[in-house]
């Protein structure tokens, strides 16, 4: 066959969406289907697209870019999620958040977090359990509080129906 892509990077990846990680010189980076450099490879470590966006590593955090190559959430979070239901978690400083895909913060970082937490586990039916002081409640995708921030546990609605313990 013909060579299409010059032999320069140290690592190719499959193209997902348009788009291959590359390596070079143990830095990340992105290829366009025609060979251009969409991104040189300047990052710690690279995501696929899965969306418009996808995650990016610099040092010890991440942020996420845009299929323009451009920087839409600073590198500045201890953890990016997968999307769910058009958001994705985020996580700095033991708080959470949630961003949606163009990168912005629709639900600022004030919810507690702990690294044994997946926070997309607390997303069903569009609602969020979430905690706050040590309690715990639901807000919607809107940030709007639907279940008050006040139980000691509380599980998700079997039939319309809240089971919380408020000690």
């Amino acid at each position: 066959g013909d060579l299409i892509y010059p032999a320069i990077y140290d690592n190719a990846g499959d193209f997902k969406n348009g788009f291959a990680v590359i390596e070079q010189n143990q830095k990340s980076g992105y290829l366009t289907k025609s060979g251009q450099t969409l991104i040189a490879p300047t990052y710690d470590w690279a995501e696929n697209f899965t969306t418009e966006l996808a995650k990016i590593q610099i040092g010890d955090y991440y942020g996420l870019i845009s299929k323009k190559g451009q920087l839409v959430l600073a590198a500045e979070y201890d953890r990016i999620d997968a999307f769910a239901a058009g958001i994705a978690p985020l996580v700095k400083d033991e708080k959470l958040g949630y961003c949606d895909t163009s990168g912005k913060i629709t639900i600022p970082l004030l919810y507690d977090y702990t690294s044994d937490e997946k926070p997309l586990d607390n997303l069903q039916n569009n609602l969020i359990r979430v905690q706050l002081k040590g309690k715990t409640g639901f807000i919607n995708l809107q940030n709007k509080v639907v279940v008050p921030i006040e139980f000691e546990a509380i599980s998700y609605p079997n039939s319309g129906l809240f089971v919380a313990q408020k000690k």
